[in-house]
């Protein structure tokens, strides 16, 4: 039977070279290595060059340390977040550009939309797997339209619903402020429709999603209905990003919605930052896992997360003794409640729907 072994990464961002990575962190590069495709999310600007957007922060690092990240061994990595697109158009560009030097397929940006939200498609041990990219995290001017360039997006609406009876007692509570959040109609029809497109192509297709808060393990209301309706338009995974944190598992259809796989490099928190910034990383985890997801025709047979955790330098290493049982505890706590069994083997910690067996690797 056809099988291949995805690998799903957490944000990734590189400020230096990486000729030499050290010991610990190659030994999980090497779980990049060893999969047969592996997935992540670039966040930074490779780019000497642009006009910074107005947002709360802005990074970059040199074009020159693209080309040297093919030792890392991602074979795709998403442009589609709310970094890449710092230095506007021309910073996209460069960084697109910069990472195709390391050997890598990059999704998720483009000169149009049709170019931002296009696929790549690769042939893996006799299966076709598909891979878009979508953030929904969407700075201004950042998004890609039919005749202009950015990320591909689906943008999302808010609306804050204030409870009278509780203002009035308790003035100033925030449980008294319940956020909604929802999809953009028309985004989501594209993707929907994109995404349905792909499947008829492959026999599986990712969809690689920037999305949520910035850290802890909370979802935003709109991620689980979004992620729903990608799977049941022929995704076979959601593989999520931008929290910087692990966050929970759940399956829908039985297969994986991978709501934050936290962390996988962070040296842009070497950088000096605005006193806002700074603030923001004080609440940021170091936690992360690569998921290795196990493809089959026409089934995802099985999930393991192999957690990692980031060194002193913002390297990620292998996640051993109270650091595992951490990144164990808070997945059990977080993927429990969305009717998801995770059981411990090894140095893995797997993921069914509860009531399922694991399946042995």
């Amino acid at each position: 039977m056809a099988s291949a072994i995805l690998a799903l990464a957490g944000d990734f961002v590189a400020i230096r070279p990486q000729h030499a990575p050290g010991e610990k962190a190659c030994a999980v590069h090497a779980l990049l290595h060893a999969s047969d495709l592996a997935i992540g999310n670039f966040e930074m600007a490779l780019a000497e060059g642009g006009v910074p957007l107005e947002k709360t922060g802005v990074r970059r690092a040199d074009p020159a340390v693209g080309p040297t990240l093919g030792v890392i061994g991602f074979d795709v990595l998403s442009v589609a977040n709310n970094h890449t697109v710092d230095y506007g158009w021309e910073g996209l560009e460069s960084t697109m550009r910069s990472l195709r030097g390391a050997g890598c397929s990059v999704i998720g940006g483009g000169s149009t939309l049709d170019e931002a939200a296009a696929p790549v498609i690769r042939h893996v041990n006799g299966l076709r797997i598909g891979v878009l990219a979508y953030s929904c995290l969407t700075p201004a001017g950042a998004r890609a339209t039919e005749a202009g360039p950015g990320i591909a997006c689906i943008r999302i609406r808010t609306s804050y619903e204030i409870n009278p009876l509780i203002q009035i007692e308790e003035p100033g509570d925030p449980s008294a402020v319940a956020i909604r959040t929802w999809p953009l109609d028309e985004d989501l029809r594209d993707a929907v429709r994109r995404v349905r497109q792909l499947r008829e192509q492959c026999e599986h297709v990712v969809v690689s999603l920037h999305w949520g808060f910035g850290s802890g393990g909370a979802l935003a209301e709109y991620q689980a209905p979004l992620a729903r309706s990608l799977i049941d338009a022929g995704a076979s995974v959601i593989h999520g990003h931008h929290p910087h944190a692990v966050q929970g598992v759940e399956f829908h259809r039985g297969r994986p919605i991978l709501y934050s796989a936290g962390i996988y490099m962070a040296e842009q928190w070497s950088q000096p930052a605005s006193p806002v910034v700074m603030k923001m990383r004080a609440g940021m985890s170091k936690d992360g896992y690569v998921a290795y997801v196990q493809l089959c025709a026409g089934e995802v047979a099985r999930v393991c997360l192999h957690p990692i955790v980031l060194d002193d330098a913002h390297q990620p290493t292998r996640a051993t003794g109270t650091d595992f049982e951490r990144i164990a505890r808070q997945l059990v706590w977080l993927s429990t409640p969305l009717g998801t069994r995770i059981a411990v083997e090894g140095a893995a910690i797997c993921a069914a729907p509860s009531g399922q067996t694991i399946n042995q690797g």
